[in-house]
This record gives C-alpha cells, structure tokens and sequence, in this order.
C-alpha cells in the first residue's frame, strides 16, 4: 500500500515543490504565467484528455455507466452545494464561487487517479479512471467556465439575460478543454476508431500536462502566502471527507458491484484538482483560495486517501 501511495501523491508533491521553488528563487517569474496556463489549458490538458478518452471503447464506456453516473451525481451536487455556499452565505462574487466550487468537486484525476486505480485494480481501473477524467470534463469544466464569461461580462457592464447565458455557455463549449473531450465521448460512442498515428499526435502533445498543471500550481502558489481560513478549511472537508461520503451513498443507489464502488470512493478521496487555480487565472481572478485548497488537501489526503486505499484497496 505504501509502495502505491507513494506512486500516486509523491510526483504530485515533488512536482509542486519544485515550481515553488523555482518561483520562489525567481528562476521563472510567478506573477506573469498566462503563456504557461494557455499552453496548458488549451493545448496540454485537452490534447491529453482526448487521447487518454479516445482509447477507450464503447463496451467499456457502457460496462461502466453505472460508475460514470455515480461520477456525475457527485461531481455536480458538490459543485452546486459549495457554489451556493460561497454565493449565498459567504456573499462572494459568482466567479469566485466558480472556482472555488470546480476547487472542491473536481479532484486530481488525471495525476492522481489514473496511477492509482491502475495499482489497484488494473487495466479496468486505467479505464475508470479514463471516464472520471471524461466525467469531469463534460460537466464542471463547461459549467464553471460558462459562470466565469457570465460573471466577467456583467462586471464590464453587459446586461444578463438568456441571451448572455446562451453566448457564455457557447463560448466555454468551443473551449479547447470542453470540446476536444466532448469529440472523444462522441468517437467512443460512435465507435470510431482512430488511426495509432492520430492518437501519438494528441499523446505527445499532451505528455507534459500533468506535469505542468503542478509545476504551475507550485509557480502561483510561490507568489502568495498560503492562508487558512473557515473557508478554506470548509473546502478542505468537502474535499477530503465530504466527496467519498457523497459518492459511497450514490454508489449505493445505482448499485454499483463491489470494484466499482470502490473505484468511486477512492477516485473521490483524491486531492483537489487544479483546474480552479487555472480557470482564476484566465479570467483573472484571486486565486489564493483555490491554491490553498489545492495544496492543503493534498497535504491532508495523505491520511484520508491511505484510509481509503487500506479499507477498499483491496475490491480489485
């Protein structure tokens, strides 16, 4: 169990640590990372996403839909849940609930639930894992980005409305990190496969995005002082305990057999993932919280996720 702990969260913690030091040193500049995050969130992240997605079948995908559904339930009730806390009861602004919201409901699938799931359970956990990935893509990622062009083009003075909700939801579908996913999803179901050729090309261009997204992470955070507040420390709850609780009684309704059930409380003990520090610094929001957020609940999964991995590790 060490052995896979150790596969899983400590690249994550190396990789951070040394984009914060990095920053720190002023070896990279940490304040000015747009380039770095276009790269990452147009070209890396959704190359890679397409091709971890694309390799999958449509058996598989539909073997697992009860897993898939209970990923989506989870993902999605969170989301609203913190969204609706920070909106309506800490009074903060729309983006800023957005990010923290895809912050605490998103987690780290791509580092870290794909080397973990493949030690557990194998070829059938890569394949889970391939569908969380897919799972968070489709739904929190339009969603927060949709609020996010909302938000921005209301505080520049653009009136709401349907019309403002439709142009904002449009442009976060044609994003990069929506759509190429969405393609996948689609070839998945149509059956279509594609040449290995086609799939290398995506591959490489997306073979430095987990690295990246935490070499990014350990950047923005060089450049602020981590902060804990009730905030942050609610986030960290909902990351750590409150996400398996979700998904262990959703696994429960839709029946999921004993390694899929398992595979959803693991993948959902995970860490925060990073989108929420990326999206903040596309549509230039503060992203101390979502970073500290990010970091303390990889911190802290070091006990929840080795609980996790010791009680359900085994239903492989």
């Amino acid at each position: 169990m060490t052995a896979i702990l150790l596969r899983s969260l400590l690249p994550i913690f190396v990789l951070i640590a040394l984009g914060f030091a990095l920053g720190r040193s002023g070896r990279i500049d940490n304040r000015n990372v747009t380039s770095l995050n276009k790269i990452l969130m147009d070209i890396a992240l959704p190359a890679s996403m397409f091709a971890t997605i694309v390799q999958t079948t449509r058996h598989e995908l539909l073997t697992q839909m009860p897993l898939v559904l209970t990923l989506t339930a989870s993902l999605l009730i969170l989301w609203c849940l913190v969204f609706l806390i920070w909106r309506k009861i800490l009074k903060r602004p729309a983006a800023n609930a957005a990010t923290a919201a895809i912050s605490v409901a998103l987690p780290n699938f791509a580092a870290a639930g794909l080397p973990l799931l493949e030690a557990l359970q194998g070829p059938v956990g890569h394949v889970r894992a391939s569908f969380a990935i897919a799972v968070g893509a489709v739904t929190l990622s339009p969603l927060t980005l949709t609020v996010l062009a909302l938000d921005t083009h209301q505080s520049s003075g653009e009136k709401s409305g349907i019309a403002s909700l439709v142009a904002a939801f449009s442009r976060a579908a044609r994003a990069p990190l929506v759509a190429l996913p969405c393609l996948a999803v689609i070839l998945v179901m149509a059956g279509i496969l594609l040449p290995s050729s086609v799939i290398q090309i995506f591959r490489l261009m997306g073979a430095a995005a987990a690295g990246l997204a935490l070499l990014l992470t350990g950047l923005v955070l060089s450049a602020y002082q981590v902060r804990v507040s009730w905030p942050i420390v609610s986030g960290i709850i909902g990351v750590t305990i409150l996400h398996p609780l979700l998904s262990a009684g959703l696994g429960l309704l839709f029946g999921l057999e004993p390694s899929a059930f398992a595979a959803s409380i693991l993948l959902t003990a995970l860490p925060a993932g990073f989108f929420g520090i990326f999206f903040a610094l596309r549509y230039e929001q503060d992203v101390r919280e979502a970073s500290a957020i990010v970091l303390l609940s990889t911190l802290v999964s070091i006990a929840t996720l080795t609980g996790s991995v010791a009680w359900f590790g085994g239903a492989g």
